[in-house]
């Protein structure tokens, strides 16, 4: 779907039924964003201009980046923890499914978005409820996790994120100088 395609349907059917947003290309972005991105992004298919996904996420705008990433979010439908939700969009059904859309954004990405909407709050969801194995070897959520605790005003919560960060560059390092020497795995790799 085409960034000004979204833009109308949006203005159509979800802006007067939403909190005020901004559309920017294929976001819709909800303020504040001093700190937070925190959109709406729709997806094509490949296959197909008319036939979309949404998806719901938040991004740190304090963490470096050069693009947008969608690490913390989800598509509507498994957001709610079912499959993901696809729409074909046509003249005749526009109405429909954007009442559908609207629908799913109500249910699950405004719930999703309002949770996080603070460093305090993104931090505490990486802490709380992003699974301890990617807590662990993930250097994007260990970041992210720094770097919302600095925000927050919680430096002892940043510096545990930042030693877990050291952490993981180490083991990185590590496997990747064992993998150029020609080895295949660590000995202790599980465990990193």
């Amino acid at each position: 779907m085409k960034s000004a395609t979204w833009r109308r349907l949006s203005r159509t059917y979800m802006v007067p039924h939403l909190p005020p947003v901004r559309l920017v290309r294929n976001l819709t972005i909800f303020p504040p964003t001093e700190h937070l991105l925190r959109a709406l992004s729709t997806d094509s298919s490949g296959f197909s201009g008319v036939r979309f996904v949404v998806e719901a996420f938040v991004m740190p705008l304090y963490v470096p980046s050069d693009h947008i990433y969608y690490t913390f979010g989800g598509r509507l439908g498994a957001l709610s923890g079912h499959q993901e939700r696809w729409w074909t969009i046509s003249d005749e059904n526009e109405s429909e499914v954007m009442r559908e859309v609207l629908d799913l954004i109500r249910k699950e990405a405004l719930p999703f978005l309002n949770r996080l909407s603070n460093p305090r709050e993104l931090a505490e969801h990486i802490h709380r409820d992003v699974h301890p194995d990617n807590r662990r070897t993930d250097p994007h959520l260990a970041e992210s996790e720094a770097y919302s605790w600095i925000v927050a005003g919680e430096p002892g919560q940043a510096r545990a994120a930042f030693d877990r960060l050291a952490r993981i560059g180490r083991a990185s390092r590590a496997t990747t100088k064992v993998r150029l020497l020609g080895c295949k795995k660590l000995p202790n790799e599980a465990k990193a």
